[in-house]
């Protein structure tokens, strides 16, 4: 019995840790028609919402533009010019989202040229 409750809590965590990326290959969504320019993801190495904005673009293959803030003078610099100064700052097509929020993120996705659901 505690071994059949061990596998139970393993597989739940390791469904738990890979939902992400479960989710997209789920999501039957078009992507590939996006163009390479219109997702910029504005980061740092230790930002863990950071990743998990990343991890949406990854798990759906959509190529998107990362700038780390803190190596990049130029990802500084556009990201103060759109008036961002906390990450994750996410460009989709012309729209900002300015923290981790899936639902937002997925709505300006389906709303970008090229995508067919």
């Amino acid at each position: 019995m505690k071994t059949l409750l061990l596998i139970v809590v393993v597989a739940g965590l390791v469904l738990f840790q890979t939902w992400p990326k479960i989710e997209g290959w789920l999501d039957r969504t078009d992507y590939s028609g996006i163009a390479s320019d219109a997702v910029i993801v504005f980061s740092t190495d230790w930002c863990k919402e950071c990743k998990k904005v990343k991890g949406i673009f990854d798990a759906r293959n959509i190529k998107y533009t990362e700038y780390d803030v803190e190596k990049s003078s130029q990802g500084k610099s556009e990201l103060a010019q759109l008036g961002g100064d906390t990450v994750p700052f996410t460009l989709i097509g012309s729209k900002v989202i300015d923290s981790y929020d899936k639902d937002a993120i997925i709505k300006e996705l389906h709303s970008l040229p090229g995508v067919t659901q």
